[in-house]
């Protein structure tokens, strides 16, 4: 059991590295590309070769965002998968020995962490993880990409390109939230829990159940 214990928290630890790797390879390439796309803009005088440069650019950027976001959702269900391992684990030496339980501070019980968690609209900024964070920028990517599209291709006012902007930033944001609520709650359902933190509560569901 000790090695069980050791495996999940060192897989835990793999991924709350191999996300933050991933989202910093993100970041670095939108600051990149900014840069990039800045000198053309000043370079060049082809408007043409402008408009393509930067249609190109934003379409790969949001794509990376997207890969960016699903795999650090993936993250997220990964460390609680294995949070909740590890709390089976402490909960087996409890039952062995219920002196040691006092002197646990992390919980013995595999319902916690939950797998939802609060929106990021409703939470507020101490909800924002890294999912958030990929959302966000990417949203940005997304207004951006249209904004560039209605102003330089199709000439659209610039007050409607700025209100158009901000209008995809807010659906492409919600779109991501909403995949992202989706797959914690099919998680959370389909989880079966052994030790739960509430017996009486799961207990009570399951009479009203049958």
């Amino acid at each position: 059991m000790k090695s069980e214990y050791e495996t999940l928290l060192n897989f835990r630890q793999s991924l709350i590295t191999l996300g933050e790797n991933r989202l910093n390879f993100f970041l670095a390439t939108v600051s990149g590309a900014a840069v990039g796309l800045g000198l053309i803009n000043q370079v060049s005088a082809n408007k043409e070769i402008i408009y393509f440069v930067d249609g190109i650019v934003l379409v790969g950027l949001f794509l990376l965002g997207i890969v960016t976001f699903v795999r650090t959702v993936e993250r997220s269900i990964g460390i609680v998968v294995y949070t909740r391992g590890m709390n089976r684990i402490r909960r087996f030496f409890v039952d062995q020995n219920p002196s040691i339980k006092k002197y646990l501070v992390l919980p013995v019980y595999d319902d916690k962490p939950s797998f939802i968690s609060r929106a990021f609209i409703r939470g507020g900024f101490s909800s924002i993880g890294l999912p958030e964070m990929a959302a966000i920028v990417n949203s940005i990517i997304a207004g951006s990409a249209i904004s560039l599209l209605l102003s330089m291709i199709l000439s659209v006012a610039t007050t409607w390109v700025i209100v158009t902007g901000v209008i995809i930033f807010i659906i492409t944001l919600a779109a991501h939230n909403i995949y992202k609520q989706s797959h914690l709650r099919a998680m959370e359902k389909n989880t079966q829990i052994e030790f739960p933190s509430l017996p009486s509560k799961n207990l009570g569901a399951a009479k009203r159940k049958k």
